[in-house]
């Protein structure tokens, strides 16, 4: 097995985590506020679908993200913003269907990202505070890293609400 293989299968695996934890999640239950400085599970969802688009599309490819192109006014997100804030978290709307939707389209992309990445290229993320990093380690823990920490988090705050949390 090769890193590309290893690397979709990450990504494969959080992408389908995230959505099979939120597979039973209504609305009502994604806008409720879990209170204290969590986000509601639709920001979180929100996040991390959209900021996945942003990763994958702007900063790792060069080019628009999705929800800046065909899918601008589509994402199912009252407001579309790649980097999660309190502010945003309390007021975001998410027609859930939608983001689903807007989900697959996502993670197919990022999946066939893959298929041709570059691993070891270099990418420049001191503004972000995480210096110099190769493509590979940015897919493994900006991608896969982030999307399964997210699964927990949403799954955490269903168990708040006395749901089953993870979909294991």
């Amino acid at each position: 097995m090769n890193g590309t293989q290893v690397l979709l299968q990450a990504i494969g695996f959080a992408t389908y985590h995230i959505q099979q934890v939120m597979a039973d999640v209504s609305p009502e239950i994604a806008h409720r506020d879990p209170g204290g400085t969590m986000q509601t599970i639709a920001a979180t969802y929100a996040h991390a679908v959209i900021s996945t688009d942003w990763q994958i599309h702007n900063v790792f490819g060069g080019r628009p993200a999705f929800y800046e192109g065909d899918w601008a006014g589509k994402t199912g997100a009252s407001e579309v913003s790649p980097i999660i804030s309190p502010e945003w978290g309390k007021s975001v709307q998410v027609d859930l269907s939608q983001m689903n939707a807007y989900a697959q389209a996502v993670f197919g992309a990022a999946m066939a990202a893959l298929s041709n990445a570059e691993l070891d290229r270099e990418l420049d993320l001191t503004a972000f505070g995480m210096g110099k990093q190769t493509l590979g380690w940015c897919l493994s823990n900006l991608v896969a890293g982030h999307l399964s920490s997210l699964a927990g988090e949403i799954a955490a705050v269903k168990g708040t609400f006395g749901l089953k949390g993870d979909a294991f």
